[in-house]
């Protein structure tokens, strides 16, 4: 039986959805913000990256979406789960990001920042 709560099921659907219709209505909505809320109380996406790709995902395509200036909270979000993603497995993790996080890597400095 999978113990994922219901908040983190809809929202993988709302960031499947939107890649496959290159469309970003579905993570833009405020519900799916709160689906947010609701799945990082209560997974842990350090050890969990199935959880913390979901999550990770889901604020990479906010953060795309939103205009310069109203994103930012989104990468943070986004790298923050996507670390222990691309640790897992790079491929995953979308490329622009997975090339900072090489860049990052290579001189041992923190995690990328928005350039």
């Amino acid at each position: 039986m999978d113990s994922r709560p219901p908040a983190l099921a809809a929202l993988r659907s709302r960031v499947i959805r939107a890649a496959m219709e290159n469309s970003p209505d579905g993570v833009l909505a405020d519900d799916a913000a709160r689906e947010a809320r609701e799945a990082a109380a209560v997974v842990d996406a350090r050890h969990d990256t199935k959880a913390a790709w979901v999550l990770g995902m889901f604020h990479w395509l906010r953060y795309c979406a939103l205009p310069d200036g109203d994103d930012l909270e989104d990468y943070q979000a986004a790298v923050r789960f996507l670390t222990p993603v691309y640790d897992a497995d790079p491929e995953v993790v979308p490329a622009l990001l997975r090339e900072r996080f090489e860049q990052a890597r290579k001189h041992e400095g923190p995690p990328p920042r928005i350039p």
